[in-house]
């Protein structure tokens, strides 16, 4: 299955109402979604209900520490990390959209990942990116302040 999903999602897809599976560091998540939409470009996005996942997303643009190895102050970070990003995909449960972009060598698919307000919001520009809030929090292991400008965020 996951080899059939790889190919699948290799474009720009977009999906709706995911539920999370599992958080390993903050930065890799598996979810599974029924609800899958292809963006065409030019405010076009064709919807299409069906099962797919489980799948794991790596979050696009950011790292966050490691969980193996390293020293007990950056254990602790990804700890910190994976904890924070847990409870966001708690609090917004059912209100999770996933917009992916590529495959990586893993077989995980980079991925933004937006929290929305309403159940029924699917304008990308109104949501929180989670991304975002790590890099907010100082979460992530490099330099992103450019994660910072231009992008959304209202609730941290």
């Amino acid at each position: 299955m996951q080899r059939e999903l790889k190919h699948f999602i290799r474009h720009k897809f977009i999906y709706h109402d995911v539920v999370t599976l599992g958080n390993y560091d903050g930065d890799t998540i598996t979810f599974k979604t029924h609800i899958a939409g292809y963006d065409y470009g030019f405010g076009v996005l064709i919807h299409s209900p069906a099962e797919f996942g489980p799948f794991k997303v790596r979050l696009y643009g950011v790292d966050t520490y490691e969980m193996r190895g390293g020293t007990p102050e950056t254990k602790k970070l990804a700890l910190e990390a994976r904890e924070f990003v847990t409870s966001k995909l708690e609090e917004y449960e059912s209100r999770i959209t996933i917009q992916t972009f590529k495959a990586d060598s893993f077989g995980r698919y980079l991925a933004h990942v937006y929290f929305r307000d309403t159940e029924e919001e699917r304008d990308l520009s109104k949501m929180d990116l989670l991304q975002y809030l790590l890099v907010k929090k100082g979460l992530t292991t490099g330099r992103y302040e450019d994660l910072l400008e231009g992008t959304q965020a209202r609730n941290i």
